[in-house]
């Protein structure tokens, strides 16, 4: 097995985040494993943020609405859009086929949803290559597999959205990223240099459908759409040994529990701070009553 995506920019460059905020923006996005209930640290390499996963994980992707006016949210797995029958491009969605959150609130988008009837169908990693994932079946390649992308949009009169490029923002203790290199627009597949066929790699299915409740806000949108965050989905398997030499020395997990509050607004660091002069031994306070050996 191998890597399917490699991205632009410094590819020496590797780091841990558990949210991320788009620049010009008050939405806030993180992943969860609804198989364990837990925060998934994703993977930023180089220009692009990596969701690493396993099979028959459970995807949910999470969004905070920080803002004090409704937004709707485009989001496409593998090219298709989240909601069946909704349009390729953000712009063009109607609120059939966005989730829509209010000011304040969160939502989870975890399955791939019917708008015509209140059910969904979980989101399952799968691999690619046999014809199951969501790209596949729908469109018969697996040129855009383990691709997730959001976008959003304000209710008329919430405002305006400067354009921005895709993973162009902050996550915690970091400063403003404008993230270069090439960017791929919705739906278009990755160079064939860059994913090979074959199976094994890292794909996106849907399981049984469930009931998902939802109902309908009244609210409209505005049709300017910006990108949220641009995820590539791959195998822990494949990206643990080069980050188990990257990080060699440093404690290191893809999970922890979800914290409570609005967390994303807290420093974090996923590394330990260093030890303080750590050449020099540690020497225990004096006691009197011990004597010296001569």
């Amino acid at each position: 097995m191998a890597i399917q995506h490699y991205p632009g920019g410094n590819r020496s460059n590797y780091d841990m985040i558990r949210s991320f905020t788009p620049s010009g923006s008050m939405t806030t996005f993180w992943a969860i494993d609804k198989a364990t209930g837990q925060l998934v640290r994703m993977l930023r390499w180089g220009n692009e943020i990596y969701l690493p996963v396993y099979d028959g994980m459970e995807i949910g992707l999470c969004v905070h609405n920080g803002s004090n006016v409704w937004r709707a949210y485009p989001t496409y797995i593998e090219a298709k859009n989240l909601w069946d029958d909704g349009p390729s491009q953000p712009e063009y969605c109607d609120t059939d086929h966005m989730w829509e959150v209010g000011p304040g609130r969160n939502q989870t988008m975890d399955k791939l949803m019917n708008p015509y009837t209140n059910e969904g169908r979980p989101l399952i990693v799968t691999e690619s290559g046999f014809g199951n994932t969501v790209g596949e079946s729908t469109f018969g390649t697996d040129a855009y597999r383990g691709q997730i992308r959001l976008y959003e949009r304000l209710q008329f009169g919430g405002g305006y959205q400067q354009r921005r490029q895709e993973n162009q923002g902050y996550s915690q203790d970091d400063t403003l990223e404008s993230l270069d290199g090439q960017v791929y627009a919705m739906g278009d597949p990755v160079s064939k240099d860059v994913l090979r066929g074959g199976s094994g790699r890292a794909g996106i299915g849907a399981g049984q459908a469930v009931r998902q409740d939802y109902g309908d806000t009244g609210v409209q949108y505005q049709p300017n759409a910006q990108p949220v965050i641009t995820l590539r989905v791959e195998y822990r398997r494949d990206l643990q040994p080069m980050l188990n030499v990257a990080w060699a020395n440093t404690p290191w997990s893809w999970y922890e529990p979800i914290p409570s509050g609005n967390w994303w607004n807290e420093p974090w660091s996923w590394r330990q701070a260093p030890r303080t002069s750590p050449q020099i031994p540690v020497i225990q306070p004096h006691n009197p009553n011990r004597r010296r050996r001569y």
